[in-house]
């Protein structure tokens, strides 16, 4: 009975290491404030998991033509991260809204009845005018978020500066993601509830496997020593 209990140890420690490493091991978003001042507007966001990716956020001002590059000519600009990608858009917007919460915002001016926004844009398309798609935040005002996806932009006019009737563009810098880091489909509420059943199915498999495991062998020793 000892020496099954001792092989029965050997996967049981090797599937809690692993759960572990899984389950704490996992990116953490920290959001970047102006002059590192936490009563001032956001300025990006690290180490954001969207989905099974985690990326650097930087909100920037200025028009699309100052900030992307869809040619690929400018070496010092990039295309958007979601370019004709609307569900990553959505999912990278809905993100950035939660990790903004109430309490933070992304476009302020001091000179007009201290004016704040949440409001961001993630592009993703262009139309034959020449006016680009983005996910935003419907409202201005940090405490209502609604993801909207059908607002368009003039390439050149919008968001020339950061203030009371502008917003903000959220560029993305890909890094490397944690070993075994989970994959977080929060952002869409099927992915998400498919994802939970998913884990909790692989977890019980592996609990009954041990314990028809243990089973077998207790069986086996029993038989064993009642032949002795």
């Amino acid at each position: 009975m000892k020496k099954s209990l001792k092989i029965l140890a050997i996967p049981v420690a090797i599937v809690a290491v692993y759960l572990f490493w899984v389950l704490i091991i996992q990116p953490d978003a920290s959001v970047i404030y102006e002059d590192g001042d936490s009563t001032k507007r956001v300025i990006g966001i690290e180490n954001l998991q969207i989905k099974d990716r985690v990326f650097d956020v930087d909100f920037v001002g200025g028009s699309f033509n100052d900030n992307f590059d869809l040619s690929g000519t400018d070496s010092s600009k990039m295309a958007p991260r979601f370019w004709n990608d609307y569900k990553g858009a959505s999912c990278a917007a809905l993100t950035i809204g939660a990790k903004l919460d109430s309490s933070k915002f992304t476009v302020s001016d001091s000179t007009y009845r201290n004016y704040k926004s949440d409001r961001f844009y993630v592009p993703f398309k262009m139309d034959e005018s020449g006016r680009v798609y983005a996910a935003n935040d419907r409202y201005a005002d940090p405490n209502r978020d609604q993801i909207n996806n059908r607002l368009y932009l003039d390439v050149t006019s919008c968001c020339v500066d950061v203030g009371r009737s502008s917003s903000v563009w959220a560029k993305f810098k890909e890094k490397e993601p944690p070993p075994l880091m989970i994959p977080d489909y929060s952002c869409s509420l099927c992915s998400g509830f498919l994802e939970i059943i998913s884990f909790f199915i692989i977890i019980d498999s592996i609990f009954l496997g041990f314990v028809g495991l243990f089973y077998l062998m207790s069986r086996r020793q029993n038989s064993i020593e009642s032949q002795n």
